[in-house]
């Protein structure tokens, strides 16, 4: 059973000592202490099998690993984390990823990666992130603040963050936004004192960091990025000058121009 008590921040502190209770504990107002081991998200509910968290709808959640704590799933079909619309959650001390073959492999299916994540406020503190996934964390419309925390061994590239919308007229010429909703006034990501390496090393990418949005609003301070086997590091995407497609029977990407010609 699970042990509860609340803590100075008003959050109800609940122990979760299986995959079972983590998943039940998550709601809001809540601090969840896991214990030094890891928590393989493969099991059954309510006669279906799954094979991620997901952390949707809810605010002040914490969720606070120690040295040994592993959030790991043995799917390559599946994310690891899903979170959306959710307010000051925080993730402390958690290695992440799938326990599946890495190089020279990629390992999971095609564009699976470890969190995915939308209009949420979101910090991590602490945590390892880490492939096969084809990228480490997809961000949308996203309040993202990484400290003390890497990415790395990913097969493709690091992050896709996503800061604008994107809609086509009916001129079909593209019309960028910004996104708003009642959590994120103004999407930004900070990464503090982080470390990128390995990653790229089966199927990379051109840039290994993908962003799109207001470039102040992308901040690395005292990051280590290092080994990484794709050309470019960070890459702003324009849908106007070109395009790409994942071609699955030659294990590549093509690149196309905004006339979807091969470049």
């Amino acid at each position: 059973s699970l042990t509860i008590n609340v803590n100075s921040k008003g959050q109800q502190v609940v122990y979760a000592s299986n995959t079972e209770e983590l998943v039940n504990a998550i709601e809001s107002n809540t601090e969840i202490i896991l214990e030094g081991k890891t928590y393989n998200l493969t099991r059954m509910e309510d006669g279906i099998e799954k094979k991620d968290l997901d952390i949707s709808t809810v605010e002040n959640l914490t969720i606070k690993g120690q040295k040994g704590t592993r959030i790991v799933s043995d799917s390559g079909s599946d994310i690891i984390m899903r979170i959306a619309a959710c307010k000051n959650l925080v993730i402390e001390n958690v290695v992440i990823g799938h326990d599946l073959s890495q190089k020279p492999e990629f390992g999971c299916d095609e564009n699976i990666g470890v969190i995915y994540a939308s209009g949420s406020e979101i910090t991590l503190n602490h945590c390892d992130i880490f492939g096969c996934g084809w990228m480490g964390i997809s961000a949308y419309d996203c309040n993202l603040t990484m400290n003390y925390s890497k990415i790395r061994d990913c097969s493709s590239y690091i992050a896709e963050i996503d800061n604008i919308h994107i809609t086509m007229d009916p001129d079909e010429a593209y019309q960028y936004g910004y996104y708003y909703n009642d959590i994120i006034k103004e999407a930004k990501t900070t990464f503090n004192n982080c470390e990128f390496y390995g990653n790229g090393y089966a199927v990379p990418f051109a840039a290994a960091f993908i962003y799109r949005g207001d470039e102040k609003n992308l901040i690395f301070n005292s990051c280590v990025i290092r080994d990484n086997y794709n050309t470019r590091f960070c890459a702003e995407f324009d849908y106007e000058k070109g395009s790409w497609n994942w071609n699955e029977e030659d294990s590549k990407y093509i690149y196309f121009d905004n006339e979807r010609n091969e470049i």
